[in-house]
Formats: structure tokens, sequence, C-alpha cells
């Protein structure tokens, strides 16, 4: 079962959709958001894709051919790299008054290196009191997390924020979302997480 995707960003109602997937065990799909043909997006362009950069920076990058804008996109750039299938991998990336990226956020572009989240490790992050560095020691993030979204709401102050990671146990399916965990920290706090079929 899934879900399809609505807008990747961090507001309420994106963060609500992560953890409402993620409880029920659903994958968040990209499928059928337009009638255009979009791709062309990748990891290597989402790791190239800085912050500070333009909107014509990110598109010299990603190419124009990838991503859409407007409507209910608002003034965010969502970046596939195809619009065939059930998962679409893709990037959004939102952008300051002044037109500078101050928001990523990405879905299937990346799988963690070697998956070994465990229910606890999950426990062991606690809301409110871990910080972002304790919970990638805590969890092996390197290995088993890959980031979900970043954002600086007042960039160029990187002093606010709002990040996410999501973590994968071995043998997770990304079909069922069982064996998956999201993590969220508000400016390098944990202030939310969620699992579904952890051991």
């Amino acid at each position: 079962m899934t879900l399809r995707k609505t807008r990747s960003t961090v507001s309420a109602g994106a963060r609500t959709l992560a953890l409402a997937a993620a409880a029920a065990g659903l994958v968040v799909s990209a499928a059928g958001t337009s009638s255009a043909a979009y791709s062309g997006m990748t990891g290597a362009k989402f790791q190239q894709v800085q912050f500070g950069m333009t909107r014509q920076q990110v598109l010299d990058i990603v190419g124009p051919g990838a991503c859409e804008t407007g409507g209910f996109w608002g003034t965010s750039l969502q970046c596939w790299q195809s619009q065939s299938g059930d998962f679409n991998p893709y990037a959004t990336f939102d952008f300051t008054s002044g037109d500078k990226v101050n928001g990523k956020a990405q879905e299937f572009l990346f799988k963690p290196v070697a998956p070994a989240l465990t229910l606890a490790k999950f426990n062991s992050v606690v809301l409110k009191r871990t910080t972002l560095s304790q919970f990638k020691d805590l969890v092996g993030a390197a290995n088993s997390c890959v980031p979900f979204w970043e954002r600086y709401p007042d960039y160029p102050s990187t002093s606010t924020s709002d990040i996410a990671y999501r973590c994968f146990a071995p043998g997770y399916s990304e079909i069922t979302g069982r064996g998956v965990a999201q993590f969220f920290f508000d400016n390098g706090v944990a202030s939310d997480k969620v699992q579904s079929g952890l051991s």
C-alpha cells in the first residue's frame, strides 16, 4: 500500500504526513503528480546543491527538465529522477525570499550503506534531550540512515534548523515500510521519532 506524495518540505503538513506514513508502515510515493514527464535528478546532483545557491544555480546543476515549480509546489523546486512507477526518487529545494536555497529534501535518491537499526537503538534516542550528534553515534547513522530533509528557515543563519533522517533495519522493505524509522530534530535536538517494524 502506498501514499501519494504531497509537498516534501518541512512544513507541519509534510511532517505529519511523514510521521503518519512511517507509523502506518507505508512508503510515501511520488507518482503521477503532473502530466509533464520530469526526469534527470540524481543523488550526485542533490549533493552538489549547496545552501545559499540561487534557483538558477540549482537548475544549472540539476537540469530544468527534471524540475517543476509553481502551483502546488509554490516557490519550491520539485525535481524528479523519473515519474514512472510507484516509488519515484525526487528532491525538493526550498528558497529564501531572496531566492537562495535554505532547504533540501529527498526521498529514494539514497540507500543506507549497511542498515543495522534496531528497536533498542531507536529507543535510545530521547525526545527533547538527544542532540543530533549524539543521535548519529547512538543509531550508527553513517551506515543505517539517509538524510530526509534539512532546512534553515532564517538562512544564512543556521541557528534555527529543522532536520530529519530516515533510518533502516537489516531486511527493511521499501514496499511495506517495515524496518524503517524517522527521526526529527528542531534546532539540533530530537523533537519527534516514529518507527515501523523494528525489533
